[in-house]
C-alpha cells in the first residue's frame, strides 16, 4: 500500500512499489534498512551491490543480511556500531558510522529566540507512557504541554511547524535531532529510559550516540524530568541548535552516500557473480529467519493457531485444577474446624463425666459410718 509521502516522491518522478515485481528494471545498487526488507531485494536482484545500515542495536530485524552481495555496513551510532561488532562479529574495520542527518529546509530555524522561561512543551515521543509523566512535570513547571506522534496515535505531517513552535522538545533519535536543528531545547527520553537535557556539554557524546538508547542510562522520574526543565537554558539551547546544523545537514549526507554508492558501484563491476554462494547463503536464509518474517505462511498460521488452541486448554484445566486445589484447601479447613469442634466436644463430655462422678462419690463416701 503507497501512502502520503510514497505519492509525494512519485509526484517528483521517483518510483515508488510495495512490491519488487512492479519494479520494471534492475536497480545499479539497493541501499537497505533492517533485514527482511533488505533480504527480499537481495533475492529478487541477486547481481547488485548492497549497503546496509543498522538502526537498532536490540530489534531482531536490524540483524545484518548474511548475503555477500553486502558490499557496505553501517551504523547510525557507536551503540549499534559496537552490536555488531560484538554480537554479530563484523570486523571493526568493516563497520563504518553514517549518522542521522535534518533535512534543513524543511527544518528552518525558529525566527524568534527562545524565551528566557520556557512556555511552551511538546511530546514527541516513540512510545506511548512517558506523556503522562512528562505532562505532570510540565504542569508543576507552569508550561503548556502537548503530546504529539504516534506513540499517543496522533500522527501529524507538520512536524517542522510544531517543532519551531516548541520551547521544550521531549524526543529521541532522529526526531530530537530535527528539534534541536528547529531552535527548541531538547529533553531525552522515550519508552526505554531518560537522557536529560541536552546541552553544548553533552553534545558531543549524544551525537556519536544519535541522542538514542546509548543516551538514555536513567529511569525517568518526575524529579529527573523537573530537574531537566529546571536546567532550560535559552542560550546553551541556541548554541546546541547552531551546532546540529552545521553537524547534521541532509545535504552533506547526500553527497556522502552518492560517493558510497559510485565506489561500491565501481568495486562491483569487477567482481564475478557465483550462483552457488548465493544458492547455499539463500538456503541458510530460509532455515535461519522465515519463522520470524511476516506476513506468515499459511503453515505458521496453522501453528500458531493449535498452539493457541493448545494454550487455551491448558489454561482451562488450570483453571479447572486451580478450582479443585481451593475446593481441597477448603474442605481441609473444614476438617481441622470439625475436629477442633470434636476435640472440645470430648473435653467437655469428659468434664461433665468427671463431675458425675464427683458427685456420685461424694454422695456414697458420706454414707459410710
Amino acid at each position: 500500500m503507497i501512502g502520503p509521502f510514497a505519492e509525494e516522491l512519485t509526484g517528483h518522478g521517483i518510483t515508488v512499489v510495495d512490491n519488487l515485481l512492479d519494479i520494471p528494471q534492475t536497480p545499479d545498487i539497493i541501499h537497505g534498512h533492517h533485514l527482511p526488507c533488505t533480504a527480499e531485494a537481495i533475492l529478487a536482484f541477486p547481481q547488485t551491490p548492497v549497503i546496509w545500515i543498522c538502526h537498532s542495536s536490540t530489534t531482531w530485524f536490524d540483524a545484518p543480511p548474511p548475503f555477500v552481495q553486502v558490499r557496505r555496513v553501517f551504523a547510525v551510532d557507536e551503540t549499534c556500531r559496537t552490536h555488531l561488532i560484538k554480537s554479530d562479529s563484523i570486523p571493526a574495520d568493516a563497520v563504518g558510522i553514517l549518522p542521522n542527518a535534518v533535512d534543513l529546509r524543511r527544518f528552518p530555524a525558529r525566527s524568534t529566540s527562545l524565551p528566557t522561561r520556557p512556555v511552551r512543551a511538546l511530546s514527541l515521543v516513540k512510545h506511548g507512557g512517558p506523556e503522562i509523566l512528562i505532562a505532570e512535570a510540565c504542569h508543576h513547571a507552569g508550561m503548556e504541554f502537548e503530546a504529539l506522534g504516534h506513540g499517543v496515535d496522533r500522527e501529524i505531517d507538520d512536524i517542522e511547524q510544531r517543532c519551531a513552535q516548541a520551547d521544550i522538545v521531549f524526543a529521541t533519535a532522529r526526531t530530537a535531532l530535527e528539534a534541536m536543528a528547529s531552535g527548541a531545547a531538547v529533553i531525552l527520553i522515550d519508552g526505554r529510559g531518560f537522557g536529560g537535557l541536552v546541552t553544548t556539554a553533552n553534545y558531543e557524546l549524544g551525537r556519536r550516540l544519535n541522542f538514542g538508547l546509548g543516551m538514555l542510562k536513567e529511569q525517568p522520574t518526575l524529579e529527573a524530568l523537573s530537574s531537566a526543565i529546571r536546567a532550560y537554558d535559552a542560550r546553551d539551547s541556541a548554541a546546541v541548535s547552531q551546532r546540529v546544523r552545521q553537524d547534521a545537514d541532509l545535504d552533506r549526507t547526500i553527497l556522502q552516500l552518492e560517493n558510497i554508492y559510485a565506489s561500491v558501484i565501481q568495486e562491483n563491476a569487477g567482481r564475478s557473480f557465483d550462483s552457488t554462494i548465493l544458492r547455499r547463503e539463500q538456503i541458510q536464509f530460509c532455515r535461519s529467519w522465515f519463522m520470524k518474517l511476516e506476513p506468515a505462511g499459511p503453515w505458521l498460521e496453522d501453528r500458531n493457531g493449535i498452539l493457541s488452541l493448545y494454550t487455551g486448554k491448558l489454561a482451562a484445566e488450570a483453571a479447572v485444577i486451580n478450582g479443585l486445589r481451593k475446593q481441597l484447601e477448603e474442605s481441609d479447613n473444614k476438617i481441622q474446624a470439625l475436629s477442633s469442634q470434636i476435640d472440645l466436644s470430648e473435653r467437655a463430655r469428659s468434664v461433665r463425666l468427671a463431675r458425675a462422678l464427683r458427685r456420685l462419690i461424694g454422695r456414697v463416701v458420706p454414707g459410710r459410718r
